[in-house]
């Protein structure tokens, strides 16, 4: 186990995750928590260092006065996923701490192994079957992104689309009648 999760491959994400991680609990004291410099490098053209240098020194206060608010008396703070619910849910969180923000997404949207890779492939290859050659791109990633939100897709009330499509136009109209 030790082995598999101590690849190159996995430095990157894992040195985001304790940036944002020791930005979150930094306490003042010590030295000042920084993005490592391959990260630093890797994504000089996403990120602003300097700014997110300076948000991740003012993270830990954003956090403090949310676990005041929300009565949290949990000391440290120990997934991205938290930082990121803070961030959110803080008024203009998203854009006061726009580099931070960039630094998480980066990390959630980072494939943790092949096999993320391997399924998209494996959705893909059902999706643009033989019948659905001519399937422009802009359509492909809609019915991907439909395949990968089912969940999401079943809470769409049918009916409404259903009315909005055909009302869209007379000749639809004309076609399938009046929706409702």
């Amino acid at each position: 186990m030790e082995r598999r999760f101590s690849q190159e491959s996995f430095q990157i994400p894992r040195d985001i995750e304790q940036t944002l991680l020791s930005a979150a609990n930094w306490d003042g004291t010590g030295p000042e928590v920084t993005p490592s410099q391959q990260v630093a490098d890797l994504y000089k053209h996403d990120i602003d260092c300097q700014r997110l240098q300076r948000q991740l020194n003012m993270l830990p206060e954003l956090i403090r006065v949310a676990k005041q608010t929300h009565g949290v008396h949990q000391p440290l703070v120990t997934k991205v996923q938290t930082v990121v619910d803070i961030l959110l849910e803080a008024p203009g969180g998203g854009q006061m701490f726009s580099e931070v923000v960039k630094l998480a997404k980066i990390l959630m949207t980072i494939p943790v192994s092949t096999a993320t890779a391997e399924r998209s492939f494996s959705a893909l290859r059902r999706l643009k079957t033989y019948l659905r050659t001519t399937m422009t791109q802009q359509r492909l990633n809609n019915v991907a992104l439909a395949h990968c939100h089912k969940e999401k897709l079943d809470m769409v009330k049918m009916n409404l689309v259903a009315k909005d499509f055909v009302s869209a136009n007379d000749r639809r109209l004309g076609f399938f009648g009046k929706f409702e």
